[in-house]
C-alpha cells in the first residue's frame, strides 16, 4: 500500500503560480564593484602589456588572441619566443602618427565599438588594423572611409595620408583622391570656410606649385578676399617660401578686384616676410588701369616693358582681369539671376528654351566651379520634387519664367536661387 505523506510514482504535483511564474526570489542588492567592469580599462587580471612610446596597457589575452575581432600579431607575438617577457613594443611598429589610436584599437577589440561619426582618424585605425592584422577592424575602416569621402572631407584626409605616406597602397589611393577633390573644389572650401580656415587645415599638404595652378584658374569660383584671406595665413604659416619666385601662388591674387580695406593690407604686405614681392601689388593696380582705359594690347606690352621688376610671368594682363563665372545674359533668351541662399544677387545670366537639362547643369556647375557629376535637377509639381530627364529640354520639361526648378547635389546642401531656377550647392 502507498504509504501516507509520499507522493505516487507517476502522480502530479501540484504547483502554486506566482503570477507569471512558479517560484520568485529577489537576488541580493550587493555594492557595485569596479573590479568586475569589463574592457581593456580595468587591468585587474591583466596578463599582457602592450607598449606604445610612453603609454603602457595592461591587457588580456583572451580578449587579443581569439575571438574574430583579434589580433594575428599579437597572437604570434603571445607565443614566440619572447612571450615569457610578457609584452609587446609597438613603438616601432606603428608609425607615431598611429600612437594615440590605439585607444580606439583597443577599444575596438573588446567590445566592438568604432566611432563612426566622422573620418577624422579613421585612416590611422585602417593602418593599425593592417599593422597588427585586426582583419575585422580593418573592413570597418575601409568600409567607412569609402563611405564618408566626399570634397567636404577631403582635406582633412589629405593632411592625414600624408602622415601616413607610404605605408599602404590605400593611403596612395585617398592621397590622390582628396587632393584631387580639394583642387576641384578649391573655391567652394574658400567660400564655406574661410581663407584661414582653409589655410589652417590644409597646412603643408599642397604644394606651392599645386597651389598656384589652383588659384590661377580664370573661373575659381571665390570672392577674391578670400584668396588673399588663404594665401596670407598659407605664407606666414609656412614662413619664407623655398619654391622657385615663378612658382609664388602670390602671383594668381588678383589685387585689383580686392575690396578697398584688403587692398591695403595687401600693400603693407609688398616686400615683407609673406612671400609678397616688392611692387607686386602696385604693378598689379597700375595694369589694372592701363588695361581698364586703353585695352588689352596696350597693356600686354607694359607687362611685358615691365617684366623685369617682378618675378618671371608674374605681369599677366590676363591675372588682372575679374576672374569668370556664369556668362553675361544673351538677349531673346530666357535670363536666370543667381543668388545666394541669404537672397542677395549673385549675377545674372540666360539659356535658350532648347537647352537640355544636362547642358544648362554643365554649365552652371562649370561657370560656377562646381563638378556636375553629382547633380540633379528637379521641378516642383504639387510639392514634390520631380526628376527632370537631362535629355530633355527646357522647353519641353515645362520651365519657364517664374517656373521653380532646383538643381540638387545631395545629401546635405546649402541653397542657391538661380532666378526661376534653385541651384543647390
Amino acid at each position: 500500500p502507498p504509504r501516507q505523506g509520499v507522493p505516487q510514482t507517476g502522480a502530479p504535483l501540484a504547483l502554486m503560480s506566482l503570477g507569471n511564474q512558479f517560484f520568485a526570489a529577489d537576488f541580493p542588492d550587493l555594492t557595485h564593484d569596479a573590479d568586475q567592469d569589463l574592457g581593456w580599462r580595468n587591468p585587474l587580471y591583466a596578463d599582457w602589456r602592450l607598449i606604445c612610446g610612453s603609454e603602457v596597457y595592461q591587457v588580456h589575452k583572451a580578449f587579443l588572441c581569439r575571438g574574430p575581432r583579434a589580433s594575428n600579431f599579437l597572437v604570434a607575438a603571445c607565443r614566440g619566443p619572447n612571450a615569457a617577457a610578457g609584452e609587446t613594443d609597438l613603438s616601432g611598429l606603428l608609425p607615431e602618427s598611429c600612437w594615440h589610436v590605439v585607444p580606439a584599437v583597443l577599444d575596438f577589440v573588446y567590445e566592438g565599438k568604432i566611432d563612426q561619426g566622422g573620418p577624422q582618424g579613421m585612416l590611422r585605425l585602417f593602418v593599425a588594423a593592417d599593422v597588427l592584422q585586426i582583419k575585422a577592424l580593418f573592413n570597418l575602416t575601409l568600409e567607412s572611409l569609402n563611405r564618408q569621402f566626399s570634397w567636404k572631407v577631403a582635406p582633412d584626409l589629405l593632411v592625414e595620408s600624408a602622415a601616413l605616406k607610404g605605408l599602404h597602397h590605400v593611403v596612395s589611393q585617398i592621397s590622390e583622391a582628396a587632393q584631387r577633390e580639394v583642387l576641384r573644389h578649391f573655391g567652394r572650401l574658400l567660400n564655406e570656410w574661410g581663407g584661414q580656415a582653409v589655410a589652417a587645415r590644409l597646412g603643408d599638404a599642397l604644394s606651392a606649385r599645386d597651389l598656384l595652378a589652383t588659384l590661377d584658374q580664370d573661373h575659381l569660383a571665390a570672392r577674391e578676399d578670400r584668396i588673399f584671406e588663404f594665401l596670407r595665413e598659407w605664407t606666414s604659416t609656412r614662413g619664407r617660401l623655398l619654391e622657385p619666385p615663378e612658382l609664388n601662388p602670390w602671383a594668381a591674387c588678383r589685387f585689383a578686384r580686392l575690396s578697398p580695406a584688403t587692398l591695403v593690407e595687401a600693400l603693407t604686405l609688398e616686400g615683407g616676410g609673406t612671400g609678397l614681392p616688392p611692387r607686386g601689388v602696385s604693378l598689379n593696380l597700375a595694369l589694372c588701369q592701363v588695361l581698364d582705359e586703353q585695352g588689352e594690347a596696350e597693356c600686354d606690352r607694359l607687362c611685358e616693358q615691365l617684366a623685369s621688376s617682378a618675378p618671371e610671368g608674374w605681369l599677366q594682363s590676363r591675372r588682372l582681369k575679374k576672374r569668370g563665372g556664369l556668362r553675361k545674359p544673351i538677349a531673346d533668351e530666357m535670363l536666370l539671376s543667381v543668388c545666394h541662399s541669404n537672397g542677395c544677387v549673385r549675377e545674372e545670366t540666360s539659356a535658350q528654351d532648347a537647352t537640355t537639362i544636362q547642358e544648362l547643369t554643365a554649365r552652371l556647375c562649370a561657370e560656377l566651379g562646381l563638378d556636375p557629376s553629382g547633380y540633379t535637377m528637379t521641378k516642383n509639381e504639387g510639392g514634390e520634387a520631380i526628376e527632370l530627364s537631362e535629355h530633355e529640354t527646357l522647353q519641353a520639361c515645362g520651365i519657364t519664367s517664374g517656373r521653380e526648378v532646383s538643381l540638387c547635389e545631395p545629401p546635405g546642401t546649402s541653397e542657391i536661387l538661380v532666378g526661376e531656377i534653385f541651384l543647390c550647392v
